[in-house]
């Protein structure tokens, strides 16, 4: 279904709103629900029932819920092709909801794998219709923005089938979490070196990078979101998914305010004593992210992102033997 560089006949722009996933289940107004953000169901071939089930679910709820009613919405003043059928939709979505946009039918350029029905036999650079599909194997969209959440949908044999990838700022976040292990380690040497003035400093800055990290894969802020307005979202995130970061995440900060600007925080006042649990928890909080990303497909650029560190093996030195 690749097609050369033409007009796009369908082409539907900044008419939606950007999702961040899916609702797993029903739920109340006020209540806490887990949200969806992969899919993918090519074919019934050796699939669950109760996993086809769910996956047709989503698809035709997002084709019934949003797709036709825009396509209708949109060409409602234009004559479509009398034996037009949808056939396949390419949904693209980014942070800025402007950008956002649908591709339908031959627009969508996807790179398709497929097993034909038997008896048909084909040489190179023969056509292909989709009478010849017995079931689909994977769909493609070259080129793809890496920053982007994408939904691909295709209709074979009266069934729909598709891909859900809604993960953002995947080629943004992989350049904060270079930077995130930058600090983690420059907050190992200040630890080793009794320097807790810049530990606190490094280590609150890798924390920040990392909480912005899952924001940004969420779609949760945008890319330039001042410190304030992370440390708010990033309460609020892991409140709603009962992650349990977000308390050592404002202790760094406090600690950090404490010994660059005094005095210190009642609560957080011996910060000798909380920097080993800190640290832990920091290297605990990065193994989180970086599992985050391997399970959804994010490569990282860094060859520090594979890097073991045993914190339990560091020991901060005494101070008579500290570099001045």
């Amino acid at each position: 279904m690749t097609k050369s560089k033409k007009s796009q006949k369908y082409e539907i722009i900044g008419k939606f709103p950007s999702i961040v996933g899916f609702a797993t289940k029903s739920v109340k107004s006020g209540e806490t629900v887990s949200l969806a953000t992969q899919l993918a169901l090519y074919n019934h071939q050796n699939v669950p029932d109760e996993d086809i089930t769910v996956a047709h679910s989503q698809i035709y709820s997002t084709l019934s819920q949003w797709i036709y009613p825009i396509i209708l919405k949109t060409f409602s003043n234009k004559k479509l092709p009398k034996d037009f059928i949808l056939y396949a939709v390419y949904i693209e979505m980014h942070a800025d909801e402007s950008k956002n946009k649908i591709l339908i039918n031959e627009d969508t350029g996807f790179k398709i794998t497929c097993k034909l029905k038997n008896k048909k036999e084909l040489k190179k650079n023969d056509p292909i219709h989709m009478g010849d599909i017995d079931y689909l194997t994977s769909i493609q969209k070259e080129n793809k923005n890496l920053n982007t959440a994408t939904i691909l949908l295709m209709q074979v044999n009266g069934s729909w089938f598709g891909k859900f990838d809604i993960i953002y700022n995947r080629e943004n976040v992989v350049k904060k979490l270079d930077r995130a292990i930058d600090f983690f380690n420059s907050a190992i040497q200040n630890f080793t070196n009794s320097n807790m003035t810049g530990f606190y400093q490094s280590l609150w800055d890798s924390s920040e990078l990392l909480a912005e990290s899952v924001l940004l894969l969420h779609n949760q802020i945008k890319l330039r979101t001042g410190h304030k307005k992370i440390k708010e979202v990033f309460k609020e995130f892991c409140s709603a998914r009962q992650i349990t970061y977000f308390k050592d995440f404002e202790k760094i900060g406090q600690i950090r305010n404490n010994s660059r600007y005094g005095p210190p925080h009642p609560e957080y006042g011996d910060a000798d004593r909380d920097s080993n649990h800190l640290l832990q928890n920091t290297n605990d909080f990065l193994r989180f992210v970086l599992d985050f990303l391997k399970e959804r497909q994010v490569s990282p650029s860094s060859e520090e992102f594979q890097k073991k560190i045993d914190i339990n093996a560091i020991e901060p030195k005494k101070k008579s033997e500290s570099k001045l």
